[in-house]
């Protein structure tokens, strides 16, 4: 008589692999949850200060004031009631008026993020920073950008903050006010 073996899985050993399997996924998942969260807003930031540091660049450069702008979505005029994470825009300002007209020279617009973090400043720096020629800020006496993602957890929280000379220093967490 020929009598052949059939391996496989038991009901209870399939069971134990689920449950081992949802033990884990419990664990996992907040964890990448948080990992996205942290990252997405570490990106945000280092756009907007990349978009900073442009600007301060493009003024020593040309010569000129440069501006960066809320936008509230428009990429041809600015809003002083929008907060950053609305848009912006860098443009030549050499009047200093912080505003975009027929003839100015836009050098970037970011568009409005879709998601639900908030960007917004305080100080000199609510809704426009100029950089002069020698890329100090004008008119300004500095100011802290702060972003916040929608339960406004602490520990996600990024800030930069702008000082009189045009310098820039980048703080996260508990760090930021």
């Amino acid at each position: 008589m020929n009598t052949s073996s059939v391996d496989g899985l038991t009901l209870l050993e399939i069971l134990v692999v689920l449950a081992l399997v949802g033990i884990l996924l419990t664990i996992a998942i907040p964890a990448y949850s948080s990992f996205v969260t942290y990252n997405r807003m570490a990106a945000e930031m280092s756009d907007f200060t990349e978009t900073l540091m442009l600007a301060r660049s493009e003024a020593i450069k040309r010569g000129e004031t440069v501006t960066v702008c809320t936008s509230g979505g428009s990429s041809s005029s600015c809003s002083d009631g929008a907060s950053w994470n609305q848009g912006w825009i860098v443009f030549v300002d050499p009047d200093d008026s912080q505003s975009i007209g027929p003839t100015t020279t836009i050098i970037h617009t970011a568009p409005p993020w879709t998601g639900t973090d908030t960007l917004t400043g305080s100080g000199g720096v609510a809704n426009a920073i100029s950089f002069s020629p020698l890329g100090i800020l004008v008119g300004a006496g500095g100011g802290i950008i702060t972003l916040h993602d929608a339960a406004n957890n602490v520990s996600f929280r990024r800030c930069v903050t702008i000082g009189v000379s045009g310098t820039l220093a980048q703080e996260e967490g508990s760090q930021c006010p």
